[in-house]
């Protein structure tokens, strides 16, 4: 009877490689997946940090634009008015903004030339007031209450402009506000201040 010789078993193969390796391709899955959420969020911050750079310097250009037409109003008004003796006086331009740094930035400003106590108040894409309110411009000076210059009609299409002249002497302004309030003087309402902004 012919007997077989069986060969030994092998070995068992180490498996503990195996594991590594899985371990690793996680650990490279997962910083893929971090850096690629990373990426994502720094991107999207780009995104918006230059489109809100875009708007600001658009308003920039704007408010240029705007003050070289204000300049040209009221020099035009001065010499219409012949109160230009010698040089013009130059002319103080007021940034104007929302008291709530979280409101919509616009480009607005006031530029007031205190020898005819003239000015033109500029604001582009300002909201229209509800029916029964009205825009009205304050000058605030250190010695008087507020004076009043006047409504501030919200042009229908367009930047909104409108020319203002004080005929009693004031003190030299230290604000000018846009104020929303009722246009009814009998009743009592809060008056919310739209604008705002000193020289």
């Amino acid at each position: 009877m012919l007997s077989i010789n069986r060969l030994p078993a092998p070995p068992p193969r180490p498996t503990h490689w195996l594991c590594k390796l899985g371990w690793l391709v996680t650990l490279a899955l997962g910083l893929l997946t971090a850096f690629l959420v990373f990426r994502y969020f720094t991107l999207t911050s780009s995104v918006k940090f230059l489109t809100t750079d875009a708007e600001l310097n658009r308003i920039e250009v704007k408010s240029l634009q705007q003050q070289i037409e204000a300049e040209r109003i009221l020099t035009a008004r001065q010499i219409a008015d012949d109160t230009i003796k010698g040089t013009p006086e130059p002319l103080v331009f007021v940034r104007l903004a929302p008291p709530e740094a979280s409101s919509p930035r616009m480009a607005a400003f006031v530029a007031w030339r205190a020898a005819s106590q003239t000015g033109v108040f500029f604001a582009e894409q300002i909201p229209p007031p509800a029916a029964d309110k009205e825009y009205r411009l304050w000058i605030e000076t250190n010695s008087q209450t507020p004076i009043s210059a006047g409504e501030i009609k919200v042009a229908a299409t367009g930047p909104t402009q409108i020319e203002f002249r004080i005929n009693d002497p004031i003190s030299p302004p230290t604000r000018f506000t846009i104020t929303c309030e009722s246009k009814d003087d009998t009743k009592l309402s809060a008056v919310v201040i739209v604008l705002t902004g000193a020289p």
